[in-house]
């Protein structure tokens, strides 16, 4: 049986591996821990080959990726509506405050379309949007 010697893509440790297993697309880490540790350094952020710069879509909204933000959700993303609305007014937003976008297109996140409401304020503007649609 012929080994190869080879190094750990991961480790940069030398390691042997069976000549035959190269063909199967092996040899590249010393063991299961490096290879799932390369893995998963080969797969995230920009190295993965659905990154599209931090952003992503969500129910019509566009996330952006903010880890820092105190208001991020678990997987790290903010709606990009409350950024522009806490840069403009310099400072972060409370999770009670609501922004509403005034010509409804939750893509449309100039400043100038949008507005900080109240919880109740929003069910209002958006009851009175839905109610007169049905008459």
């Amino acid at each position: 049986m012929n080994y190869i010697k080879r190094i750990c893509q991961f480790c940069s440790k030398e390691f042997k591996i069976k000549e035959w297993r190269i063909g199967q697309n092996r040899g590249k880490y010393c063991s299961i821990k490096c290879r799932h540790k390369g893995h998963s350094s080969e797969v995230s952020g920009n190295k993965n080959w659905k990154w599209n710069g931090g952003i992503y879509m969500h129910d019509g909204y566009k996330l952006i990726k903010q880890r820092n933000h105190p208001f991020c959700n678990a997987l790290g993303y903010v709606r990009e509506h409350r950024l522009i609305m806490e840069k403009h007014l310099n400072r972060y937003l409370e999770p009670k405050e609501i922004v509403h976008h005034l010509n409804r297109d939750k893509l449309d996140n100039r400043i100038e379309n949008l507005e900080i409401v109240s919880r109740g304020q929003h069910n209002i503007i958006h009851n009175k949007i839905k109610f007169s649609k049905q008459y």
